[in-house]
């Protein structure tokens, strides 16, 4: 019987092992958690009898390195998720604008970087179409709409190229991966570091070629594989359990770094990541958060010294006759998204059962060629898709230049409903193709267009009836129903209605853009 027990227990993590090793680089296999236990309490025990025959002081040193190596690893991680978000911020800026023009002279910077603090245009930075021809030349126009189109399709079919010969798991957005492997499943090589510097190329390309995708579900992959490189450098991190904990630690940075949200970070990975709660999980998500959100404000890609990246600073709080609104607001976001799912499944469906899948490049060059042309003419889709959040959320003072404070109302409702249904369709088609691509940034543009067109049709209402009882709190002021508030709020409507996210969801909006007065509204 004794042998028996002594051959079982031995050939158990041999058949693991052999199983492992013979597991091709897209088969899946299940983490034996009982095992792991098992093998965790072992090297424990072994641990405390190596300590009994080492001196007091030793023994407080490795005492006190073990319980160290989480807190290490976490920020460690941060620290490198950090660099790599600063890099992909500062690749995407310039992939976003030299679809437009090029700086004279420094063709490696940005707009904003080619004239800083310029409030009045910026001279040295020109078009294509001026580039070549001069701000006269007869075919500027088209020589700006080929260079717009060349350039945004060419950024995109080379994030597909790097997807489908170099790394295959770095296509697509991350999360759902990351949720099955912290779940107990194993798949070989998706948390390599080629994979995770693929995954930063392609996803800058991406996000900057114009097409409706988002960098923000693939920075929870890039903080997962930086969580477990970092961690196979530490022998805590050889059992299982431990190393599911740091890379849930990841993907909350990889949230908090995208986001510039550390709390919502943490609150995403106990809510969506983690397959059960844990204290040192939490904890370890947020040091990697902190550390990853404090590298990038050092850097301080943006130029404006803060976190938040859309900070607001509205003139006028919420009214109570407004809550209804934001309710209705959020329910037609909820149903958008629910539709928004059951689409984006029936196409990648349609895409797996059709000729379709056996040209994944061809498919992403025909999507970006499609995006960019209707980007080009498309009024509030030239840039991209955090700078139109940007000015979706700020409030219009006076004289403002921002395109979505345009005088003619009707005129900007119906832009701003026509590019969200434009958008919506191009994301569903786009999102689950071979580029590296999130959907939370599309879902967020599409809820925050709809809206802002929500909000400005019930400003128009309430300045028609401004005499009625119903918005008597309106009365001596001059500006009641602030329409970047109910883009707040249809961002956030729309992304729970795709993700099912909740309070992680008003926790990043509320870091997102710094408005604490609006967490009431968005909940």
């Amino acid at each position: 019987m004794s042998i028996a027990v002594a051959a079982s227990d031995v050939a158990t993590p041999v058949l693991r092992e052999a199983v492992l090793k013979s597991a091709g680089p897209t088969d899946w296999a299940t983490v034996d958690f009982v095992q792991d236990s098992d093998n965790a309490s072992k090297r424990h025990i072994a641990h405390l009898e190596r300590t009994k025959t080492t001196s007091g002081y030793k023994h407080d040193v490795e005492v006190v390195l073990s319980a160290s190596q989480g807190w290490l690893s976490a920020i460690l991680a941060g620290i490198l998720l950090g660099l790599i978000a600063v890099c992909i911020e500062i690749c995407n800026r310039f992939v976003v604008d030299i679809r437009q023009g090029v700086c004279m002279g420094y063709f490696w910077l940005n707009r904003e970087l080619c004239c800083p603090g310029s409030e009045s245009g910026c001279p040295q930075y020109v078009s294509w179409g001026s580039f070549f021809g001069g701000p006269q030349a007869r075919h500027a126009a088209i020589v700006n709409f080929v260079a717009y189109v060349s350039l945004g399709t060419f950024f995109a079919v080379t994030a597909s190229i790097f997807c489908r010969f170099y790394a295959p798991f770095a296509a697509g957005g991350g999360i759902n991966e990351v949720k099955t492997i912290v779940s107990g499943s194993v798949l070989r090589r998706y948390f390599s570091g080629w994979t995770m510097c693929v995954k930063a190329i392609g996803v800058t390309m991406s996000t900057g070629s114009g097409l409706q995708v988002g960098k923000e579900g693939p920075f929870v992959h890039i903080g997962a594989c930086a969580a477990d490189i970092v961690g196979s450098l530490f022998p805590e991190f050889n059992d299982d359990g431990r190393r599911r904990e740091l890379i849930s630690a990841g993907a909350a940075g990889g949230i908090a770094v995208a986001f510039g949200a550390p709390i919502g970070g943490v609150i995403f990975a106990v809510e969506e990541i983690s397959s059960f709660y844990s204290f040192r999980m939490m904890m370890q998500a947020l040091m990697c958060g902190i550390a990853s959100v404090l590298v990038v404000k050092n850097f301080d890609v943006e130029h404006t010294g803060r976190i938040v990246q859309f900070s607001i600073n509205y003139r006028h709080a919420w009214k109570w006759f407004e809550l209804p609104l934001y309710a209705l607001l959020g329910c037609f976001g909820g149903l958008l998204g629910s539709l928004w799912n059951t689409l984006n499944m029936r196409w990648i469906r349609t895409r797996k059962q059709t000729f379709m899948k056996l040209y994944p490049i061809t498919e992403v060059a025909v999507l970006g060629v499609v995006s960019c042309c209707i980007n080009f003419f498309m009024p509030f889709s030239k840039g991209g898709l955090l700078a139109l959040l940007a000015n979706l959320f700020q409030d219009c003072e006076p004289g403002s230049q921002l395109e979505v404070c345009n005088s003619n109302e009707l005129y900007l409702v119906f832009y701003l409903v026509l590019a969200a249904a434009v958008k919506s369709v191009l994301s569903i088609v786009s999102v689950g193709s071979l580029v590296p691509a999130g959907l939370l940034v599309p879902s967020l543009a599409i809820g925050a267009l709809f809206g802002r067109a929500f909000g400005i049709f019930a400003s128009s209402i309430q300045r028609s009836l401004n005499g009625s009882y119903l918005f008597a709190e309106c009365f001596g002021l001059d500006l009641c129903i602030v329409p970047g508030a109910y883009a707040i709020v249809g961002a956030a409507s729309v992304l729970t209605g795709v993700t099912r996210m909740t309070v992680c969801l008003a926790v990043i909006m509320f870091e997102l853009t710094g408005g604490l007065e609006y967490l009431v509204p968005v909940i």
